[in-house]
């Protein structure tokens, strides 16, 4: 009996608490989106909007007012201190696609940010859990330090601005090549003694790739028209590293194009771009993603990348130009029909084989 009564007098206790906790916040914001996504990467666009939904237990419940605050860094997110952009008080029941109007963003800017709002009793929530976008690369001169590979003879109506992109050499990749997986590797070497501050990989594919970073997978990406922005400080180590990308063509026109910048503390900077350093082969093997992986001269199925090759209008009518940059057109001139893609000729890819530096 008296353990009854103790059980019951508990539950009244928990119930009531429960009970001022959800009339303290009966409106609540959740689910946090930047441009309809979950903590986005590489945006392009200066003015990105931002959404939330509404949590509530109570009927008739509405918002009536919002405050948004964006920073630089958690720290200072958590101190609610907005030095990006602080709205304030908002009076509004706007909760889908707020545009931001904050502080200029540049290249490769992380954001930081959260909301509460206030309720038809003009009651303010709890801040919401916090979320975060980053910023892409904005000027296309950020992508100056990059080298690409291709043909001697490039390509007509070609735009100095432009950039080329590397392929497996089979087929002719700017109108079509034969679908499946091709595979590229680079080795390099982070100098002992050095601290790493930053380190992220733009990439992009056309279809779609996989990034391992010394055999481990690092990110991916399936739209080459927006191009992640992999953060790979954590995957770096001091000495030999390996990149690995598994680049997949859904037999259409193909590429492969980016680069990796690794900020040290004394204000230096390595850049491993996709150029006629990197490894290529049609076949997948055992290790090929790892730094026991042998790529020398002896192994005939693996040879230098090549075909690079200037992106213009696709068939669709679309643009494209450099990962992270606003889209523009590069190349004008008439739409190239895909062909059959058993009319792409096969070659054996030859022994450690050269290309021009465009």
């Amino acid at each position: 009996m008296l353990r009854s009564f103790f059980l019951f007098g508990l539950s009244a206790v928990l119930l009531s608490h429960a009970t001022l906790a959800l009339a303290a916040n009966p409106l609540a914001p959740a689910q946090l989106r930047c441009e309809y996504l979950q903590n986005p990467l590489g945006l392009e666009t200066t003015r990105p909007r931002l959404s939330w939904i509404l949590l509530s237990d109570q009927r008739g419940q509405q918002q009536t007012a919002y405050q948004v605050v964006v920073a630089s860094s958690e720290s200072l997110l958590q101190q609610n201190q907005g030095d990006l952009w602080d709205t304030g008080k908002v009076l509004s029941d706007e909760s889908v696609l707020v545009a931001y109007q904050g502080e200029t963003l540049k290249s490769g800017q992380q954001c930081c940010w959260k909301v509460r709002v206030w309720d038809a009793n003009d009651q303010p929530s709890a801040w919401s859990e916090p979320a975060l976008w980053t910023m892409g690369l904005l000027n296309p001169k950020e992508w100056e330090p990059a080298k690409w590979i291709g043909e001697a003879k490039r390509a007509p109506g070609y735009n100095s601005e432009g950039y080329q992109w590397i392929w497996y050499p089979e087929g002719r990749p700017h109108e079509v090549a034969p679908a499946g997986t091709r595979y590229f590797r680079r080795r390099f070497t982070v100098p002992a003694g050095k601290q790493i501050t930053a380190a992220t990989m733009n990439v992009t594919c056309d279809n779609g790739f996989t990034l391992f970073v010394n055999g481990r997978p690092a990110g991916q990406g399936t739209n080459w028209s927006q191009p992640p922005k992999l953060n790979l400080k954590e995957s770096l180590t001091a000495g030999m590293n390996t990149l690995a990308i598994a680049a997949t063509n859904e037999g259409s026109a193909a590429g492969l194009t980016g680069k990796l910048t690794v900020q040290f503390e004394d204000h230096t900077a390595l850049v491993i771009a996709l150029d006629q350093s990197w490894k290529t082969s049609h076949q997948e093997l055992a290790d090929w993603k790892s730094d026991r992986f042998d790529d020398g001269p002896g192994l005939r199925r693996w040879c230098w990348g090549r075909w690079a090759w200037p992106r213009g209008a696709g068939c669709s009518g679309r643009t494209v130009g450099a990962p992270g940059v606003s889209l523009r057109r590069l190349i004008s001139g008439k739409c190239l029909q895909p062909r059959n893609t058993s009319d792409a000729p096969r070659r054996t890819p030859p022994r450690w084989e050269h290309t021009n530096s465009i």
